[in-house]
């Protein structure tokens, strides 16, 4: 092999490293814990471990008072399909169910046929140990489907959680699956947190992941560890399907969806270890293209029982894209071009759109917030709505929206540059979904780093731009940035609303939210009347500032020199500080992904 040779072949092993496994499978493949953040130095996440999700004895004894009072004790079925497990591995997964601290549960094992005669060895003595436990062996290999089938054979519970063969439940993980069905009893889909386990089980790269994010799971099973399905609904819509291993647990929580009374409940705590590590074998790995093809079929086929039609392509990794089909006729769009009356400015986006946006049915008009917009551009099919008070950008827009004939509103900043012909169409192609009300688009800054991928609520106690300055091509964690999903609110910089929305919510503040903070006013009325807003990164544009100061959390603003940001913390309170798709888990002291020091969520059992 020639060193070109050698290369080429070690950059695929890294790149497909850095795709299943992330960065912290990079740091663990070249060893790097201790050259990151020294060996006197400890990892952020072992810290956070540390100080807010290991149980003391004083844990574990509230703990057992809660489950003393609990009103409902579901009994839970764990299933496992058990195949060539290594030796300790098998043995951690079973004392990880045994060491439950709830103990409404029975564990339901099969072996898949394994070649290696300790599996089933290993199983029939953790069977003798607890009769709780049940196993059974194949006579011949199935497969994960057929496998987890014959394990519900043999459940029992109310409730099922899939546990793999060689991963491990946090010793208070089913306590937390019952605390939480206490609360919310009708739910029918639960899901976790989770993090990973290197080779020397070491905890590392968390998971925090959002409350239910429909369009964000259409890009990935992101719900993934732990699963919880109450076993009417699993065997309502038929089990596991052959023919989806590897995302067969995907395609079942699709079926179940469809059926579901509520969403899936989502319970913020780490409640499974997930052995993953270069080496070690699972299905979905060792069948990757397979696997990836059977979550594309399962997403197509999920549209399909809704009576869509849509695409599912590949975005690299574990990701796909949904690709909606454009609608018969496109819906009028009313452009409301938001200007303070810089004339260059104005010309340069009223050309983005007459010019370099495919778009049939477009109407423009023109928010002057200032009345100083020369009266030339009031021609060529661009309407100028003026005469309110100035500086009062809300009241502009407000008076623009009344006169606008198009049943889709498009928001849209003089500072925003129109950089690809087809992203408005790629925006509106999302209102296929009825439930769909605010769409916004991907900004970056000239300098191609990111300007807009969707609000966080709470950021200097108002919100900020998720992972602003991240470069354009990263796709962070979930595929946050890759990948089309929920959000509680968009920059009103690029963004579209329906019109009879943006009526019934009645419009913008114009009293208190004159300029800033009025698209996150807009975006959370608009969620409280039960419409969802959605983030897309498949339609992109340039902004031209450096950096909006409005979104900054200044020091001004603590000092209560910002009366828009003050009026807002008011009138929405503590939903400002619990974006319900950001973790509590992760800091709001910036847009980044960095824990909570602490959590902004306390433990159930704390009394």
């Amino acid at each position: 092999m020639t060193v070109v040779q050698f290369a080429k072949a070690k950059l695929k092993t890294l790149a497909g490293i850095y795709r299943q496994f992330g960065p912290s499978g990079l740091v663990d493949h070249f060893n790097l814990r201790d050259a990151l953040f020294g060996k006197d130095k400890e990892d952020p996440y072992v810290s956070w471990v540390r100080k807010y999700d290991t149980l003391s004895v004083e844990n574990l004894k509230a703990v057992s008072r809660r489950i003393a009072g609990f009103t409902l004790r579901p009994k839970i079925s764990v299933v496992v399909s058990l195949y060539n497990t290594q030796s300790d591995y098998l043995e951690d997964m079973f004392d990880s169910v045994l060491n439950q601290l709830y103990p409404e549960w029975e564990l339901s094992v099969v072996d898949d046929a394994s070649v290696k005669p300790h599996v089933f060895e290993t199983a029939q003595k953790y069977a003798k140990r607890d009769s709780r436990i049940k196993i059974r062996q194949r006579a011949v290999y199935g497969g994960l489907a057929a496998s987890l089938n014959d394990a519900l054979d043999d459940a029992t519970g109310d409730y099922v959680a899939f546990l793999g063969h060689g991963d491990i439940l946090a010793p208070h993980a089913l306590y937390m699956i019952a605390e939480w069905l206490n609360k919310t009893p009708d739910a029918e889909i639960l899901y976790s947190d989770e993090d990973k386990l290197d080779a020397g089980k070491r905890r590392y790269g968390p998971l925090f992941k959002p409350d239910w994010n429909c369009e964000l799971f259409n890009g990935q099973y992101y719900t993934n560890h732990l699963l919880v399905i109450k076993r009417a609904l699993i065997e309502a819509v038929g089990r596991m399907r052959a023919g989806f291993e590897g995302s067969q647990d995907y395609d079942l929580l699709l079926r179940a969806l469809d059926r579901a009374k509520r969403p899936p409940v989502h319970i913020p705590f780490i409640l499974y270890h997930w052995r993953v590590f270069p080496g070690v074998s699972t299905f979905s790995s060792d069948y990757l293209e397979f696997a990836k093809g059977a979550a594309r079929r399962a997403i197509r086929e999920s549209f399909e029982r809704r009576g869509e039609q849509v695409d599912v392509i590949e975005t690299g990794g574990f990701f796909q894209r949904v690709v909606r089909p454009a609608p018969v006729t496109w819906p009028r769009v009313s452009a409301i071009v938001s200007t303070d009356g810089h004339a260059e400015a104005l010309e340069a986006s009223l050309k983005g759109l007459q010019d370099k946006t495919d778009y049939p049915d477009l109407e423009i008009i023109v928010a002057d917030s200032e009345n100083r917009v020369p009266d030339g551009f009031g021609q060529h099919g661009v309407q100028v709505v003026g005469g309110m008070e100035p500086g009062n950008r809300s009241a502009a827009l407000n008076r623009a929206a009344e006169a606008a004939t198009g049943s889709v509103l498009l928001l849209l900043s003089t500072d925003v540059a129109v950089s690809e012909p087809n992203w408005l169409k790629e925006m509106i192609v999302n209102f296929s979904d009825p439930e769909v009300a605010v769409i916004g688009a991907k900004l970056l800054y000239r300098n191609n780093t990111l300007r807009h991928g969707g609000m966080l609520l709470g950021v200097g106690g108002c919100a900020g731009s998720f992972l602003e300055g991240a470069p354009s091509d990263y796709t962070g964690v979930f595929g946050y940035l890759g990948l089309a999903r929920d959000v509680s609110c968009v920059a009103g910089d690029c963004l579209v609303i329906r019109k009879a929305v943006f009526d019934e919510v009645q419009g913008v503040d114009a009293e208190h939210l004159k300029g800033d903070f009025s698209d996150v006013d807009l975006c959370l009325k608009v969620r409280r009347a039960g419409y969802r807003i959605l983030w897309t990164p498949f339609a992109t544009l340039y902004y031209g500032e450096a950096r909006n100061r409005a979104r900054e959390p200044a020091a001004a603003n603590r000092r209560g020199f910002r009366p828009d940001a003050a009026y807002l913390q008011e009138k929405w309170g503590e939903t400002l500080l619990n974006d319900p798709f950001f973790s509590p888990n992760l800091s709001l002291k910036s847009t980044a992904y960095e824990f909570a020091f602490p959590p902004r969520i306390g433990k159930p059992w704390v009394e």
